[in-house]
């Protein structure tokens, strides 16, 4: 990322969150889960293995 301190700017985190694609969970990509599990982390200053757990607990009790 050149500019770290764009992961801090709430309109950065908005557009990330609005232009995720949604997709069914048969169908998620692995990578892409760990992907944007790194960079919400990193947005939001958490753990990043709590955050990938977060997501896929989410996307299984879908």
């Amino acid at each position: 990322i050149d500019s770290p301190l764009l992961l801090k700017d709430q309109k950065f985190i908005e557009y990330i969150e609005n232009t995720l694609v949604k997709i069914p969970v048969e169908q998620e990509d692995l990578q892409a889960i760990a992907f944007y599990s790194w960079l919400k982390a990193k947005m939001t200053k958490s753990n990043y293995y709590d955050v990938l757990l977060n997501i896929a607990n989410t996307s299984t009790d879908k």
